[in-house]
């Protein structure tokens, strides 16, 4: 068991870290002027390349929390 990581516990258990993620991805990019998928229209080019960077950005928060311990 990886008791480095504190996993809330309850129904939707993995879900909340994984949406608390996406939210302090979502500020960051917000912040430095980036668009969000939401901002763009569904199956667009502009879409899919807005989805692209977001998911970048998702592993690269996933790799830092990873190196942090």
């Amino acid at each position: 068991m990886n008791t480095g990581i504190d996993h809330i516990e309850g129904p939707h258990g993995p879900i909340l870290p994984a949406r608390a993620i996406s939210l302090a991805v979502s500020a960051i990019r917000r912040a430095q002027g980036k668009l969000l998928p939401r901002d763009c229209a569904p199956n667009t080019p502009q879409w899919f390349s807005v989805m692209e960077d977001f998911a970048l950005d998702v592993t690269r928060a996933l790799d830092a929390m990873d190196a942090e311990q």
